[in-house]
């Protein structure tokens, strides 16, 4: 029986001037975009898992688009290498239009350490009718994030569609420090909803469609 090698990390310089508080893969793996106090964003090429040459460094909050090769046409904004910047804002959301807005409302009240989007779409199982053996499945659009706070509190939010507003859904409690970072799952292939969260020790989320959110491990061992 064969042993799963894990690879070992990758050191990246980043030449940032103070802590770095994330790092991202894009979707294909080939950028690594890092964000730190120093008010500067990183964007790296990543060549066979190791990041490659200069990188492109961003400087202010704002919304960012790749423009030139093959990435469309800039809209007049400023440009920093091949990056436009399209508009500022403490707290920004995008629409399909490429328009963006702002929405502002208390989360954590003794500050919010990390968001996440949950995915766009959830996949939603109709009963079994008549001769059908199985319920036929289909896909329904869902806005809902979560957040993660120094009040050492997960909080969930949804969308309310008719009073136009975010409400929060649920309060997750279980850890005993910040917790520092969360991420919702992709649901490609998942039967459920799982979030992972980081404080002193991590924790793993599962939704239950009556019991609302339970914890599945606690990784303190």
């Amino acid at each position: 029986m064969s042993v799963a090698q894990t690879s070992k990390p990758v050191p990246v310089e980043t030449q940032h001037e103070d802590m770095i508080h994330d790092a991202q893969l894009d979707y294909y793996g080939k950028r690594l975009a890092t964000c730190s106090s120093d008010k500067t964003i990183r964007i790296f090429n990543v060549v066979k898992g190791e990041a490659k040459g200069e990188p492109v460094i961003l400087k202010g909050v704002f919304i960012w688009k790749e423009v030139g090769s093959g990435q469309g046409k800039g809209s007049g904004g400023e440009l920093q290498d091949g990056w436009e910047r399209i508009k500022e804002h403490t707290l920004h959301s995008a629409s399909d239009d490429g328009s963006t807005d702002v929405s502002i409302f208390p989360a954590h009240g003794t500050g919010a350490n990390a968001v996440s989007w949950a995915p766009s779409v959830v996949s939603t199982t109709a009963p079994a009718t008549g001769r059908a053996q199985q319920g036929q499945s289909s896909l329904s659009p869902q806005k809902r994030f979560v957040t993660a706070g120094s009040d050492n509190l997960i909080r969930i939010w949804g969308y309310d569609e008719e009073a136009k507003k975010w409400t929060e859904e649920e309060v997750i409690k279980g850890h005993e420090d910040w917790v520092r970072d969360v991420a919702w799952a992709p649901n490609i292939g998942l039967p459920g909803m799982y979030i992972a969260s980081a404080s002193q020790y991590g924790g793993l989320w599962k939704e239950g469609l009556s019991q609302g959110w339970e914890c599945v491990s606690d990784f303190a061992s």
